[in-house]
């Protein structure tokens, strides 16, 4: 490989070492040369590190960057961005790994349909996902911003698209809000179903397999998805476009709060009937009435239906007169102190 790379891999790992070997390996037999991995250590503690030193020793496409302190995904892909050298950017998961050809076949697709990125399909839970062979045209009002996944990890974008734009830190599901990103930026996705990402789903140490979805500190996270949506129609040449499809991701991740609440650890009845009301009357208030947007998708129908049979009018009118950010904080207030069952 001679001067800087074309491609920039980013590979952040924290205490995976059980699934280095192979995701590493899986890079190492890339037919693809013109590549980096930027293999980045997030203060490890198991036997990480040595395993990338070793990938590192023989394969001068593997640069080790190994931080002090634990930061989280995040933070860490933020700072594989900026170290990376290549035109086009991608991200491996650590407990993942890809078909040999994988970057080779993405790269090509890039050059081939001079977009500014381009998806594949991939296996998760040893089912194959994905949209089918082709351009996905997001200008079109039809065609939903997630299509195509938004999961970062199953992209390739070229650094022009990605720009100034980084990760949500601090912030679980911070995959979203940079993916739709990239998809209103570019517009349009090329989709090739020639090679796959294979998703790691039984990972213990993985944020998707814990109780960490469903916790208070979730509702929070997701209300800073949905409001993160915004600084891509500010960026957007084509706002219009994008407007109502983005309303009604903020609503659908809003809503989607309705579910964690449900699984509260241990919620007394009176505690989830209140957390209900002020969900339904702080959603109105921040994004709209969602009855109304959401009336046609039926994937949404069974928690409008779940509100409507709890919804406190006084509520409604109490946090008509409240400023939007007091209404937030009443909210915040209310999911930080629920009450449990005493057991």
């Amino acid at each position: 490989m001679l001067g800087l790379p074309k491609t920039s891999v980013i590979v952040p790992n924290y205490n995976n070492a059980k699934f280095l070997n192979r995701c590493l390996t899986s890079l190492e037999n890339q037919t693809e040369q013109d590549i980096e991995f930027l293999l980045l250590d997030d203060a490890s503690t198991d036997e990480s590190i040595s395993i990338m030193e070793t990938y590192a020793a023989k394969d001068s496409r593997f640069k080790l960057y190994s931080f002090p302190k634990n930061q989280g995904v995040s933070v860490v892909r933020n700072q594989g961005i900026h170290l990376a050298s290549g035109i086009y950017l991608g991200f491996v998961d650590s407990d993942d790994f890809v078909d040999e050809n994988y970057f080779e076949i993405l790269k090509n697709a890039l050059e081939d349909t001079h977009l500014s990125m381009v998806g594949t399909s991939f296996y998760k839970e040893g089912k194959l996902s994905g949209s089918s062979e082709g351009i996905i045209n997001y200008l079109n009002p039809n065609t939903p911003l997630t299509k195509g996944g938004v999961s970062v990890w199953n992209h390739l974008f070229t650094r022009e698209l990605v720009g100034n734009m980084r990760f949500l830190t601090h912030c679980r599901f911070e995959d979203a809000p940079f993916t739709i990103s990239m998809h209103v930026l570019g517009e349009k996705m090329y989709v090739t179903n020639k090679t796959n990402y294979h998703y790691q789903s039984d990972n213990p140490m993985s944020f998707n397999n814990q109780q960490a979805s469903f916790t208070k500190e979730s509702i929070l996270d997701r209300f800073q998805v949905a409001d993160s949506l915004d600084a891509c129609l500010l960026k957007s040449k084509n706002p219009l476009y994008f407007e109502k499809r983005i309303q009604k991701l903020k609503m659908s991740y809003a809503l989607d709060c309705l579910e964690v609440v449900d699984q509260l650890p241990l919620i007394t009845w009176d505690c989830w009937y209140d957390l209900c009301n002020h969900l339904d009357a702080l959603i109105c208030k921040k994004y709209g009435n969602f009855r109304s947007v959401m009336a046609n998708d039926l994937g949404y129908q069974r928690l409008i239906d779940y509100f409507n049979q709890v919804q406190d009018e006084n509520l409604q009118q109490i946090y008509s007169k409240m400023d939007t950010k007091t209404c937030e904080e009443v909210f915040q207030q209310k999911v930080k102190n629920y009450q449990k069952r005493s057991v």
